[in-house]
């Protein structure tokens, strides 16, 4: 329902048929990524939904110069789900509801390459800062968080959080914090051991998260507020009730030098 914003994936919903668009983002990852193939200057990939008959299809626009580039085939029939990009720029993970699968697509040669099946409508992915592990939230009924081994793009055991919503990582990619809407909860997941952690009370219906550059602290948005938890250990603060009903938050970065 929601799409997640991570440091390295953004991912918006767009109008009429494009669903999504997202750009490879870590600093210097889309340089490595010319070096070995991938077309010159930053490329923004969109996503066009082919609705439950139609093809999913990618859309490569050439940032420099504005134009659109030939289409990228999914091979499924599906509307578009969100978007994420690896740290590396190297690798597309696209989500399909109905067949219950995650497309990864080369930025190389810009190929599909075979779906992974994760389970019951993926519905928000997030990417570890280190490019090795992706993370998909499902819709209800589904009461897991599926993890997927990005180097040979095999789905591992799905983690146990309840009813979840969106994701989102810390800087360090040491946690990533799932919000359960109708749980009005947020519950941490050890990265290094993929395990869920006790999950953190928060204002009613949680749909969003977003982390403060120096992973210090999430805010997670209810529809009654916003409530800050301290990561260290995972310390929920004073709820900020700024009334409702909310539904999205972004983090500005730090100021530069």
């Amino acid at each position: 329902m929601f799409a997640s914003i991570t440091r390295a994936v953004c991912a918006v919903t767009a109008v009429g048929a494009l669903s999504a668009v997202a750009l490879p983002g870590a600093p210097g990852a889309a340089a490595t990524a010319t070096r070995t193939c991938a077309p010159a200057g930053v490329t923004a990939y969109v996503g066009s939904g082919g609705g439950f008959t139609g093809p999913q299809t990618l859309i490569p626009i050439n940032t420099t110069t504005n134009k659109a580039g030939k289409k990228i085939n999914l091979n499924v029939r599906a509307e578009t789900g969100p978007i994420a990009i690896t740290p590396d720029g190297k690798t597309i993970y696209v989500l399909s509801a109905s067949p219950g699968t995650v497309t990864p697509v080369s930025t190389c040669t810009r190929t599909a390459q075979r779906p992974i099946h994760v389970g019951h409508q993926p519905d928000a992915i997030a990417i570890t800062p280190d490019g090795r592990t992706a993370y998909v939230t499902h819709r209800t009924p589904s009461s897991v968080v599926t993890p997927i081994r990005i180097a040979t793009n095999t789905a591992l055991t799905p983690i146990e959080v309840g009813e979840n919503e969106s994701i989102t990582i810390t800087p360090d990619g040491r946690t990533a914090y799932v919000t359960s809407f109708g749980g009005s909860s947020v519950t941490p997941i050890d990265i290094a051991t993929n395990t869920a952690l006790a999950p953190i009370r928060t204002g009613s219906f949680a749909v969003a998260v977003a982390i403060t550059p120096d992973g210090k602290t999430a805010y997670v948005v209810s529809w009654g507020g916003v409530t800050p938890i301290l990561t260290a250990t995972n310390t929920k603060l004073k709820n900020i009730n700024i009334g409702g009903p909310l539904s999205y938050i972004a983090i500005t970065p730090p100021p530069r030098a």
